[in-house]
């Protein structure tokens, strides 16, 4: 079976260096799917500075710039962003067609679309070709929907009643290959990774860090990722006098995460999507998987986490969990594990938990939901 993952709004570059969960769902789902004999192709978005055909590790990236002919991220940063709005349609017709007759010209047999690309439902339309859909957030196509034979999802909320019937939820991986235990020297009391979002939490982080330093001020914190957030917080850092306590790591490859991780004796999670002027966390609350939680767990981590109920639901007792925007609780969750003698046991609950959650797993639900809409 020739599969086009559609996953427009997702940037794979050749070193996989991103660090973001969009890229690292999208890379590691193709790359299951092409371990469960099905020939990928993967068609994702455009920066500047890379090619338009690639070959990443066995899959074949096409990659298209989701402004029609220029990045997205040249748009936004233009004086004139809003044009890309008003234009936006347009785009997408583009995009969809261009999509479209990659699939044709590869030959595919069926269509996966991570739902943020918006084009799928088009690009099925025009093709013929069976949709299968991944729903990541609120932001989707109504035509896609519709014209999906099969939809995953971390939650039915966004969902009517007659669309929850071909909804199947999952949770997201994790390479159990990647991030796993490591001997390696302790370097950080604890690490942060992610993309730097608005609804990251890193606000209260770093008031939680300037919280225990107090008790415990030979405290460090790695940061790893880039995003939205960083200058912002970077300016925090040096308001709140946190050079000493936090070191700035920035972008990491997978590898490099994994170490990291491994360097420290925690992981945190401190999400707070109140924070966040996007999508639609006031109607339907916290709705993502969180790939950082299920990393930390897989590399035989404590975590220090947001009680929402996707979040608390992967983790065993013993790990640290504290209210949206608490800071002081995130603190003495913090401190608490840091200090716990029952912490080795968190970690070997952690790992046994997390073995649920490997890629794989998840690459066999789509790749039968793949072949049934083929048939």
């Amino acid at each position: 079976m020739k599969v086009c993952y559609i996953a427009t709004t997702t940037h794979l570059s050749s070193a996989l260096s991103e660090g973001i969960g969009s890229t690292t769902h999208t890379y590691h789902l193709a790359r299951e799917l092409r371990e469960q004999g099905n020939d990928l192709v993967v068609v994702s978005e455009r920066w500047d500075s890379d090619k338009g055909v690639e070959e990443l590790n066995g899959l074949r990236v096409y990659r298209l710039f989701r402004g029609g002919v220029v990045s997205a991220k040249k748009i936004k940063q233009s004086p004139v962003a809003w044009l890309g709005l008003v234009l936006k349609p347009l785009s997408n017709l583009w995009l969809a067609w261009r999509v479209s007759r990659i699939a044709e010209k590869e030959g595919c047999d069926v269509l996966l679309e991570r739902a943020q690309s918006g084009i799928g439902g088009l690009v099925s339309w025009s093709t013929g070709k069976p949709l299968v859909m991944e729903v990541i957030d609120n932001l989707f196509s109504r035509a896609s929907l519709a014209r999906a034979k099969r939809v995953f999802a971390y939650t039915d909320r966004f969902f009517d009643e007659d669309t929850r019937k071909k909804v199947e939820l999952v949770s997201a991986g994790v390479d159990l290959a990647v991030f796993r235990p490591r001997k390696t020297r302790i370097c950080y009391d604890a690490c942060y990774v992610g993309s730097f979002k608005e609804w990251d939490g890193l606000e209260d982080l770093m008031e939680a860090i300037d919280l225990a330093r107090k008790q415990k001020p030979s405290l460090v914190v790695a940061l790893v990722g880039d995003g939205p957030r960083r200058e912002a917080i970077q300016a925090l850092i040096k308001e709140k006098g946190l050079e000493k306590n936090v070191a700035w790591l920035g972008r990491k490859g997978l590898e490099e995460t994994a170490e990291t991780i491994s360097a420290s004796c925690l992981g945190l999670a401190p999400y707070n999507v109140s924070r966040s002027r996007k999508g639609e966390f006031k109607k339907h609350g916290y709705y993502f998987s969180p790939l950082k939680v299920l990393e930390y767990m897989a590399c035989g981590k404590a975590v220090v986490a947001t009680d929402y109920a996707l979040v608390a639901g992967l983790l065993p007792k013993g790990n640290a969990l504290a209210g949206e925007g608490d800071a002081a609780a995130l603190a003495e969750g913090l401190l608490g594990l840091l200090a716990s003698d029952d912490r080795y046991a968190v970690e070997q609950r952690n790992l046994l938990a997390v073995r649920r959650f490997s890629w794989k797993r998840l690459a066999e639900k789509i790749n039968d939901a793949l072949e049934a809409a083929r048939e």
